[in-house]
């Protein structure tokens, strides 16, 4: 039986890899399961995969200059070589060059397939000179010990091709999204927004995302609170390092009643059929699931104009701003409600199918059993 390993974060294994580890199950590859833990979500990942999968924890920090990462190469550099993988496919920046690097230390008849799945390089259009500096170089050069680089939007594609000298580089649509939870259920929208204590006449807009500067919400919340909106409310899900500094960004617009941090919620869709627009103001994405999400359910939607968004959203199916400008946002969340929507989210709607889980779990299933067989 072929062996695969599977590097990433818990987050990230939680909230998007367990329907490929399943699959890979399902079509007669053992899989095996390296985690870093930054989000406290190793419980569930156990309780996702049960006794199927060997979980290993890492000792890896997200952050490149914390030292904690010396044990977890370590870590990575043993399993590697003890357990005898066919394949790896490793996710993220740290996690993915630690492990090409580990990796690289088993002896070459014994080497392990590599794939590196990029959600979204960490240098793009627009992006500060320090991260080209710092994050480029690194990628450009352990590219080579990839048999396959797996893009996920455009420009990183387009660079990757350009510039990296892996065996093979193609473009995903995505990791995959289940677009069949991510429909109209029929919501009582009054009795939904009288439990988030919002009147019935209300206008709601929503943004999904972790509470972290690369989100944006900083922006989000000025532009919000400039448009001055009649009855309008504006609703963040997520969690994150940012949580106590927006809090006071709201009380110091005097925006508590209007603006409110509702954290990790279970309940993304039924928010989305709920609210009158999904704003996405983010600076860095790959390509979000949070923005397919609500395009599946036909959510209104008023992006940034960047990388991975506008791949998805194309042009004249939703409303785009500067993220580097409040002018900009503010605008766009005042022209939300003279925009013609009907074909845009009919647009959208048909677009994200191909976007689905299954369709990329069949994607990904082709290509590990190119590099190291298995009927599929």
């Amino acid at each position: 039986m072929k062996k695969i390993l599977i590097t990433s974060t818990d987050v990230m294994m939680f909230q998007f890899l367990i329907p490929h580890i399943e699959n890979f199950i399902e079509n007669g590859y053992e899989v095996e399961i390296a985690c870093s833990e930054v989000e406290g979500h190793l419980d569930e990942v156990r309780s996702l995969i049960g006794e199927k999968v060997k979980i290993h924890i890492l000792a890896l920090a997200r952050s490149p200059f914390k030292l904690k990462n010396i044990k977890g190469y370590r870590q990575l550099k043993e399993l590697i070589k003890q357990r005898g993988f066919d394949l790896i496919w490793t996710n993220e920046p740290v996690m993915g060059v630690l492990t090409r690097l580990a990796a690289k230390k088993v002896k070459k008849h014994n080497r392990p397939k590599i794939i590196y799945f990029a959600h979204g390089l960490h240098f793009f259009k627009g992006c500060s000179i320090s991260r080209w500096l710092f994050y480029y170089p690194v990628e450009k050069s352990l590219a080579r010990l990839c048999d396959l680089i797996i893009t996920i939007n455009e420009e990183d594609y387009v660079l990757a091709k350009n510039k990296f000298k892996a065996q093979k580089i193609v473009k995903f649509p995505g990791v995959g999204i289940n677009t069949s939870k991510f429909v109209s259920k029929g919501v009582d929208i009054e009795k939904k927004k009288a439990s988030l204590g919002l009147p019935k006449n209300s206008i709601v807009y929503l943004s999904v995302g972790e509470l972290e500067k690369r989100k944006n919400h900083k922006t989000t919340i000025k532009a919000f609170s400039k448009a001055n909106i009649e009855n309008a409310y504006l609703l963040i899900c997520g969690v994150g390092s940012q949580e106590k500094e927006l809090k006071k960004q709201i009380k110091a617009l005097g925006m508590e009643q209007r603006i409110l941090l509702l954290g990790y919620r279970y309940d993304v869709g039924e928010l989305l059929e709920t609210v009158d627009y999904f704003v996405f103001t983010t600076f860095q994405e790959g390509l979000s699931v949070a923005l397919m999400e609500a395009m599946s359910v036909g959510a209104k939607c008023v992006i940034s104009k960047i990388r991975g968004n506008v791949d998805l959203v194309k042009g004249g199916n939703g409303i785009t701003c500067d993220p580097k400008d409040v002018k900009s946002c503010t605008k766009a969340l005042l022209d939300a409600a003279s925009f013609d929507w009907e074909s845009a989210i009919r647009n959208n709607k048909e677009y994200i199918k191909d976007f689905d889980i299954e369709n990329v779990k069949k994607l990904m299933l082709e290509e590990v059993r190119l590099l190291i067989g298995l009927k599929c």
